[in-house]
């Protein structure tokens, strides 16, 4: 199942509230928040969640604030998730730390 809320406005309380509820959900195999107002908080809360969820496969989070400390914390989540095949940040605001970061955590056998 697909969960895609695109272009909406989206913030960090919206999101820290959706990661809560998609913790142990064994439904939902793609999340796609492209396009909204996601920063370094909200990229927070969904890496707590990439902890505790063994289903997800696909996370999209182009087109948001997400910057290198945010990216920090996703790069550490994927190092300890062993479903998530997919992650896509384009549109953010990545610079070489957090590429750096997330290479890492990609080599880790992840």
């Amino acid at each position: 199942e697909v969960i895609a809320i695109c272009n909406c406005r989206l913030g960090d309380d919206a999101v820290t509230r959706l990661a809560a509820a998609l913790h142990e959900c064994s439904l939902v195999n793609e999340l796609v928040l492209g396009g909204n107002m996601i920063s370094d908080r909200g990229a927070r809360s969904l890496a707590g969640m990439l902890r505790a969820n063994d289903v997800l496969v696909s996370l999209r989070l182009g087109g948001n604030r997400i910057t290198d400390d945010g990216v920090f914390d996703l790069a550490a989540a994927c190092a300890a998730n062993r479903s998530l095949a997919h992650l896509s940040l384009g549109g953010n605001s990545v610079a070489d730390r957090g590429a750096a970061a997330l290479g890492e955590a990609l080599g880790s056998g992840s």
